[in-house]
């Protein structure tokens, strides 16, 4: 598990709680997956690409906002019916990452998220910081 040191996220709170609660949402949404997607494009690098590279097309970023006001991105692998006319259905992404009895683990996400993390919450930060000052030129 990695630690990540956040400095200046009191000032980045207050100056979000200065908009309405569409616009703070709209902007934590932005940044998140703008961090989720420095951790997605590490894990395409990292992904074995096996015979098709399937796995590493597979890797999205899908963001949201929760009822109670969160923002949540996540890296996720895409599979299903609807992703195989896409060529995109990766549903062996967690034998891959986690291992099975008979092949070893080769992990992508996890290492991703280990190597990336400080970069990503960087990411982070920077979007806020420049959707912050354009909200407040836009406010004026």
């Amino acid at each position: 598990m990695s630690n990540f040191k956040i400095e200046g996220a009191k000032e980045l709170n207050k100056a979000l709680g200065s908009f309405t609660k569409d616009i703070e949402q709209k902007i934590a949404k932005q940044a998140v997956r703008a961090g989720a997607n420095v951790i997605a494009k590490e894990a395409r690098l990292l992904a074995p690409m096996g015979l098709t590279g399937t796995l590493k097309r597979s890797i999205k970023v899908v963001a949201r906002s929760k009822r109670t006001g969160d923002a949540v991105a996540s890296v996720v692998t895409r599979s299903g019916k609807k992703y195989t006319l896409r060529n995109m259905n990766a549903w062996y992404a967690g034998m891959v990452e986690f291992g099975t009895s008979k092949n070893p683990a080769r992990p992508f996400l996890r290492p991703a998220l280990d190597s990336k993390g400080p970069e990503a919450i960087k990411a982070i930060s920077n979007k806020i910081v420049a959707r912050i000052k354009k909200m407040a030129v836009l406010k004026k």
